[in-house]
Formats: structure tokens, C-alpha cells, sequence
């Protein structure tokens, strides 16, 4: 009889470990599945700001690409301001001489 009892205390004492452990297994999947779904938002917030930033270094490109074309403009308008005014100058030289 001692035998017996021994084993009906230590199915309830298995049954309670097993009802604890299974009970925190379910709180740390729980745990886990709403860590997955803030990450799974972070990273499509991620992904969003990504192609954002594809399109902002494409645009950046693209502006350099102006720029430097302007700038070569003014330069060329520069030169040609410089000839113009020297040419001015060679005019009135020559008109005061005569």
C-alpha cells in the first residue's frame, strides 16, 4: 500500500511539473509570436524606408548630373563674358585712336 501511494504522489507531482512546464511553454510562445510580429513590422518598415532612400540616391544622382552641367555652363558663359569685354575694350581703343 505505501508502494502505491508513492506512485499516486509521484504521478501528481509528474502531472503538476508537466502542467507548469507546458503552461510556461505556451506564455513563451506567445512571447515569441508577438516579438515576431513587431519584428516583422519593423523590417517592412525597414524595407519601405530602403527603396525611399534607393529613390532619394537616384534622385541625388541625377541633381549632380544637373549641377555639373550648370556649372560648366557658367563657365563657358564666364569665358564668353571675358572675350566680350576684351573685345569692348580692343572697340573703344581703337575708336579713341582714330
Amino acid at each position: 500500500m505505501y508502494y502505491m501511494l508513492y506512485i499516486d504522489v509521484r504521478t501528481c507531482h509528474v502531472a503538476y511539473a508537466h502542467h507548469n512546464i507546458s503552461q510556461e511553454l505556451r506564455q513563451q510562445n506567445a512571447l515569441l509570436l508577438e516579438t515576431k510580429v513587431l519584428l516583422e513590422e519593423e523590417l517592412t518598415g525597414l524595407h519601405a524606408k530602403l527603396e525611399t532612400l534607393g529613390d532619394t540616391q537616384a534622385e541625388n544622382a541625377a541633381f549632380s548630373v544637373r549641377v555639373e552641367s550648370l556649372e560648366a555652363e557658367i563657365n563657358e558663359e564666364e569665358l564668353r563674358m571675358q572675350e566680350l569685354l576684351q573685345h569692348n575694350v580692343q572697340l573703344e581703343m581703337s575708336k579713341d585712336s582714330k
